[in-house]
């Protein structure tokens, strides 16, 4: 495990524990691609911006975060130990996507993490935070964001 990720997983345990600047938080999820659609959910701090695409249809919204919620997202992602997550292939099938979580702490480092979309629910840490992600994109939305 290299030096900058233990760093992250440290801020994470204090994060947890209440005891550091969920401001530095920052994380992105996307699943799909510009052919098929996709929803990009993208955290900043305590501000949350969501975006959908559907053929030539873009909905995007805007919100915030509650620090019960980041704290909730950095359970989930050390729980899991979501950085050693790894696809079951090395290969996807034509025009399979590839849903991906990036995780990342302002001036400290981070991590990103691909699954092949068929393999998504074959994985349970894996799709514990990608329904993190979902869950907050349809609340950002008022239940606009569909999937």
């Amino acid at each position: 495990m290299s030096e900058n990720l233990k760093n992250v997983i440290e801020y994470m345990s204090r994060i947890a524990e209440g005891k550091d600047n969920i401001d530095k938080v920052f994380a992105n999820y996307c699943d799909g691609n510009n052919l098929h659609g996709y929803t990009f959910v993208k955290i900043k701090g305590k501000k949350v911006d969501v975006e959908q695409t559907k053929g030539k249809s873009i909905k995007k919204f805007s919100g915030d975060i509650s620090e019960k919620e980041i704290k909730n997202l950095v359970k989930i992602i050390k729980d899991n130990k979501l950085w050693n997550v790894k696809s079951l292939r090395d290969y996807g099938v034509p025009d399979e996507t590839q849903p991906k979580i990036e995780f990342k702490i302002e001036g400290i480092g981070g991590f990103e993490v691909w699954i092949w979309h068929n393999d998504v629910y074959k994985i349970k840490e894996f799709a514990e935070a990608m329904n993190f992600f979902l869950s907050l994109a349809s609340r950002i939305s008022n239940g606009e964001v569909t999937y």
